[in-house]
């Protein structure tokens, strides 16, 4: 399967931006607890050879209280940006 991604993260006032092309695992390990991030994806379907895109909406465990509360309107920002509609499906990840 196909995966390439772009993450953005939020340094207070700006952001900064990583390319992964690799797979699945690769964007997971570069995902951080400390900070909120947004990965956007596309994956390659193996059964249609269409792609498909995803965006992530990553915040860290320890990621600072203030930019949690900023998070929901920068998602929106980061959409507008690479010109996507939002679908909202939220989970939560903790490692034990």
């Amino acid at each position: 399967m196909r995966f390439s991604c772009i993450i953005f993260c939020i340094n207070i006032n700006n952001y900064v931006i990583d390319g992964i092309d690799g797979d699945f695992e690769e964007m997971v390990d570069n995902l951080n607890s400390g900070k909120i991030q947004y990965a956007y994806c596309r994956v390659t379907d193996p059964n249609t050879n269409l792609p498909k895109f995803v965006l992530v909406n990553w915040q860290g465990d320890g990621a600072p209280d203030t930019l949690k509360g900023r998070c929901a309107s920068h998602v929106r920002d980061i959409a507008a940006l690479l010109r996507v509609g939002i679908t909202h499906i939220m989970t939560q990840a903790h490692t034990e």
